[in-house]
């Protein structure tokens, strides 16, 4: 009976050493997608593969930023968050956002992420110009971005998708790479 109470109390010490809201990852598959929730998975390493397309560094996952998607869609409106809202959270004085809506399927994390990358054929790097709507996909590619949490939610026969970049881009005149 000893034996298992100390097991048992090893495992409520592991559970408590997890969840204390640190939002740093254990990345030991090195694909930056430490802790992703099933319904989103693959949409870090989907990010990075674009971003390495352009030479520019990996994101990690953080928790932080996934709990601030989630409260940004959970009235299930498709508006962005104000800036107010996105600035000074979690150590980034400003917190860029990707808002996605599909209805009658259930999207994977990668075609979200794929989604917004498809805005780069509106990108003109020259002229650091959009033809069309392209600060998804250039958010994507923010050099000086380190973290990404993203969230999804069911709302009637929709689907909501939010991602929250550590620290945001899009500044005016800026490229992103």
């Amino acid at each position: 009976m000893s034996t298992t109470f100390r097991c048992l109390g090893l495992l409520v010490v592991m559970a408590c050493g997890v969840d204390e809201g640190d939002s740093s990852t254990d990345d030991s598959d090195g694909d930056g997608a430490s802790n992703e929730p099933a319904e989103l998975a693959g949409i870090t390493a989907a990010h990075n593969r674009v971003r390495s397309e352009v030479g520019v560094p990996a994101l990690r996952w953080n928790a932080d930023l996934a709990g601030l998607a989630a409260q940004f869609i959970a009235d299930c409106q498709f508006e962005h968050s104000s800036g107010a809202e996105r600035s000074n959270r979690f150590g980034f004085d400003y917190i860029g956002e990707n808002l996605y809506q599909a209805g009658g399927f259930m999207p994977s994390g990668t075609e979200v992420s794929d989604a917004w990358a498809s805005e780069e054929a509106d990108y003109n790097y020259a002229n650091n110009s959009c033809r069309s709507v392209c600060g998804h996909y250039t958010q994507q590619v923010w050099r000086t971005t380190t973290d990404l949490g993203c969230a999804m939610k069911m709302c009637g026969g929709s689907v909501l998708v939010a991602c929250e970049y550590g620290p945001g881009g899009n500044y005016q005149g800026e490229r992103p790479y």
